[in-house]
């Protein structure tokens, strides 16, 4: 079977995103709202200011509370879109210390 190449793009932050996000809250909900406690908008695109995949996904307050990690995190992203942009495994694994840092910086976790 062949696999399926994913070109990974970044684009500069879209203010539509939060809608995107109510909107998919919103189906979930109406499907499922009953069996969950809360759902929320996580990931870059929740973070206004902040350039993203433009994926929506189900780091928000530290990122938005920390101006210079937020640039830092922007700054890879771009470095990384640029160096896997046919490799969106890669790409993923890439990030993974530099969330793993943030994870243990405001939840303890190792």
């Amino acid at each position: 079977m062949a696999e399926k190449t994913r070109i990974i793009e970044i684009m500069s932050y879209n203010p539509e995103w939060k809608m995107e996000f109510k909107k998919i809250k919103i189906m979930i909900e109406s499907y499922i709202g009953d069996l969950i406690l809360r759902i929320e908008h996580v990931g870059s695109t929740s973070v206004e200011g902040l350039a993203a995949k433009p994926i929506i996904d189900i780091l928000r307050d530290y990122l938005s509370a920390n101006e210079a990690v937020r640039k830092e995190y922007e700054e890879l992203k771009y470095r990384l879109a640029e160096n896997y942009r046919y490799n969106i495994d890669g790409y993923c694994e890439a990030k993974t210390d530099f969330v793993k840092g943030i994870l243990n910086k405001t939840l303890y976790i190792n």
